[in-house]
């Protein structure tokens, strides 16, 4: 995510010699639970700063990268909404709906908890097959000429949930807003001490994503 060269085409010849055939988007804890794949910016939680991203690392590239190589493993953002007050959306079939929806499509994926309409399934799609337009409305970045789904299988719910702080480990690295949201970014783990905190998701999920 840090690095303009990450997905740059000239990199696949070397990748396949050493028998890598799978990339994971967009990285670990610090990154997947506050990264927006649609705005390719981190929450807008106060204090939250999960470094340099570099304007190239973006999914759409990201996508055309990995299907010329083999399999794109994606990390769905588990912890944060866009606007940091609270935890991530239900609506996260929008990055599907992007990645391997059909365009004719016309399923509605809602809208979200703070209101944002995610429009329909089409909608992302048809962005996906579209040319960039000459002015730049924000979402040039996913007009990447490719009408064909790309057919992703591999799927992640958040990265190290077991961070958060449920199981009363000193951890502060994952970032989750399922809860009242902590003072400051270092103290995630402050999570522990709300009443009823919602467990993470079964590490049986993960073993069934890898299945699948």
């Amino acid at each position: 995510m840090f690095d303009a060269s990450s997905f740059n085409p000239a990199a696949l010849p070397y990748l396949r010699v050493a028998g890598v055939s799978a990339v994971r988007y967009p990285g670990n804890h610090g990154v997947a639970d506050l990264y927006h794949w649609s705005t390719k910016t981190t929450t807008r939680y106060k204090g939250a700063d999960a470094g340099f991203f570099a304007s190239e690392s973006n999914f759409g590239n990201f996508a055309q990268f990995v299907d010329k190589l083999g399999q794109a493993v994606i990390v769905v953002n588990y912890g944060t909404n866009l606007d940091g007050t609270g935890a991530a959306s239900r609506r996260k079939p929008r990055v599907g709906a992007y990645a391997n929806g059909d365009p004719a499509s016309n399923s509605a994926i809602g809208k979200d908890s703070t209101g944002e309409d995610w429009h329909t399934v089409g909608y992302w799609a048809n962005l996906r097959g579209q040319a960039p337009l000459a002015s730049d409305d924000g979402l040039n970045f996913l007009r990447i000429g490719h009408p064909r789904p790309f057919g992703f299988r591999l799927w992640q719910v958040g990265d190290e949930v077991y961070n958060n702080g449920f199981y009363g480990g000193d951890h502060t690295g994952t970032p989750d807003l399922h809860g009242p949201r902590p003072p400051a970014q270092k103290i995630w783990a402050s999570c522990i001490t709300i009443p009823n905190f919602p467990p993470p998701p079964s590490p049986r999920i993960s073993r069934l994503s890898r299945r699948l």
